[in-house]
């Protein structure tokens, strides 16, 4: 195993992922087998998963954007603009918004899940 720059656990507690050089990956835990590695268009600074665990979204190091990985598909479904890099992300508990926060500024990017659109800005601090 390469040594991870990120780990992330599903809430469902079945998948493990991890970021490296090479992009995401993860470990199913009902039998410690290692998943197909998904090319990551760039290298991640944070990342996400829905509370089901079937998308990951990941924010990519220096851009203004995020990669949505299908983890059905093992693969970058698509990739979403943002008027600012993120320096985080968070997603509610009903995995129906993903919160994502401003690297130079104070505000927080909204991401409708359902709908697969960046919805508004809020200026808000991030705790």
């Amino acid at each position: 195993m390469p040594r991870p720059e990120l780990v992330l656990r599903t809430d469902l507690g079945d998948r493990i992922y991890f970021t490296g050089d090479s992009g995401l990956a993860s470990i199913r835990v009902r039998d410690f087998a290692r998943t197909k590695t998904i090319k990551l268009p760039q290298r991640a600074t944070a990342m996400v998963a829905t509370p089901s665990g079937d998308r990951v979204f990941v924010a990519l190091e220096g851009k203004r954007r995020f990669a949505i990985v299908d983890r059905y598909a093992d693969k970058v479904d698509r990739t979403v603009d943002l008027p600012d890099v993120a320096a985080a992300m968070r997603i509610d508990s009903d995995g129906q918004y993903l919160l994502i926060k401003a690297a130079t500024s104070d505000s927080a990017f909204v991401f409708a899940v359902g709908s697969g659109r960046l919805i508004g800005t809020l200026r808000t601090g991030w705790r």
